[in-house]
C-alpha cells in the first residue's frame, strides 16, 4: 500500500506538470500546489493517483471515465459552458470529444503515476 504521503508528492508534481504544460511554464498563471491549490482538487488528483496506482497500464480515457462517472453520480450534465451552480460541464463528453490539450493533461497524468511506479516499485 502506497502511503497518504506518497500519493500527495505525485499529486504534486502531476500539478505541477499540467500547470506548466498549461501556462506554458509560467508559474504566475498557475497555483502554487502547496499554497493556492484548493482541497477539493488536492483530494480528486490524489483520488486520481490512487486509481492509477491500484492498476495496470491505465490510459487518460481510463481517468476521463473515472471523472465522468463521479460527476454524473454527483449530478452533473453536459452543458456549453462551464457552470457550477446548474452543475454543468463541457467536458462530459466521451474521451475522443475532448480538446486535445485536455487529452494531453489525462495523459500526462497516467504517464507520470506509471513512471513512480516503475522508478519506485509501487
Amino acid at each position: 500500500m502506497v502511503s497518504e504521503k506518497k500519493i500527495y508528492e505525485i499529486s504534486a508534481v502531476i500539478h505541477a506538470a499540467i500547470s506548466a504544460h498549461a501556462t506554458h511554464g509560467d508559474p504566475a498563471l498557475s497555483p502554487v500546489w502547496y499554497e493556492k491549490t484548493g482541497d477539493i482538487y488536492k483530494k480528486t488528483l490524489s483520488s486520481t493517483v490512487e486509481f492509477c496506482l491500484s492498476r495496470d497500464n491505465v490510459t487518460g480515457e481510463d481517468i476521463h471515465d473515472l471523472w465522468v462517472t463521479g460527476q454524473l453520480e454527483k449530478g452533473w450534465q453536459w452543458g456549453v459552458e462551464l457552470d457550477s451552480k446548474k452543475k454543468r460541464d463541457p467536458f462530459l463528453v466521451p474521451y475522443r470529444q475532448l480538446p486535445a490539450g485536455v487529452r494531453m493533461r489525462y495523459e500526462l497524468t497516467a504517464d507520470i503515476v506509471r513512471i513512480f511506479k516503475d522508478c519506485y516499485k509501487l
